[in-house]
């Protein structure tokens, strides 16, 4: 049964005479603001009432088609072939794993990280390490969990998993110890004594996930129905700015295509 994951968040209260409305359905998961912080900028600059839903993409989809929301934003496995047409990829994100660089490993299995975040207690010895246990970190995720989980296929509980507020209190403890795998999402910066491995013998640079190589990618798109809103079509085209690339990147996140530099 389809339901709504998320109370219905209402921007530009103070516009109750809005000559545009805009309804945004969210069916990504993503963890980051950065259209929660686009939305707020354009109510605020043009006067719109704007709202944001989250809903699973079927259902999101479906409201879609019988003109019950303006613009659904889908990640690609989610969306259908059929839908590619009326849809523009605006982010890519990206999750990767991070160890000390003390640590000689440089590579993993995709299989390999799934089987060390699903089961108590592993070892190093698992991926050709050494006997010590893997100290595994991640961050907080809204529902309690952990971001970037939902890409790792977890059935289990979650066990022997330190779960942090943010990223950088991760990065302190993991700079100090040379049995953490972090598990969180993309950083070209990451502090000096700390390394992203490889997952499959794919780096995570910016050209392999935004090209799909890189394993734990995912491309986000938004769709649009038949007939668009000026509203929405002014959201969409916003999507692709440089100011929406800083917000994306604040969020781990890669934009396609922005505006180039002035």
């Amino acid at each position: 049964m389809k339901r709504l994951t998320l109370a219905l968040l209402s921007l530009c209260a103070l516009c109750l005479g809005a000559a545009e409305k805009l309804r945004i359905t969210d069916s990504t998961g993503s963890e980051g603001r950065a259209i929660l912080r686009l939305a707020a900028e354009l109510g605020q600059r043009h006067g719109w009432e704007i709202s944001i839903h989250s809903l699973d993409a079927s259902a999101a989809l479906d409201k879609l088609d019988a003109g019950e929301t303006d613009l659904v934003l889908v990640n690609d496995s989610d969306l259908p072939a059929g839908r590619h047409a009326a849809s523009s990829r605006y982010s890519t994100a990206a999750y990767i794993a991070v160890v000390n660089r003390k640590n000689p490993l440089r590579s993993m299995g995709a299989a390999d990280l799934k089987m060390i975040f699903g089961i108590p207690r592993p070892k190093w010895e698992l991926v050709g390490g050494s006997a010590a246990d893997i100290h595994r970190l991640a961050v907080r995720a809204r529902n309690e969990r952990f971001i970037g989980e939902k890409i790792l296929n977890l059935t289990m509980p979650l066990r022997g998993i330190f779960i942090l507020d943010t990223a950088e209190e991760a990065f302190t403890l993991a700079e100090n110890d040379p049995e953490v795998l972090f598990w969180g999402t993309f950083s070209s910066e990451l502090p000096t004594e700390l390394v992203a491995v490889e997952v499959d013998g794919i780096a995570p640079t910016r050209s392999n996930i935004r090209s799909g190589r890189y394993p734990f990618s995912v491309r986000r798109f938004a769709v649009l129905p038949a007939a668009p809103s000026a509203a929405a079509r002014k959201f969409l085209r916003m999507l692709g700015s440089g100011a929406f690339a800083k917000m994306l990147e604040d969020d781990g996140e890669l934009a396609e295509l922005p505006d180039a530099p002035k």
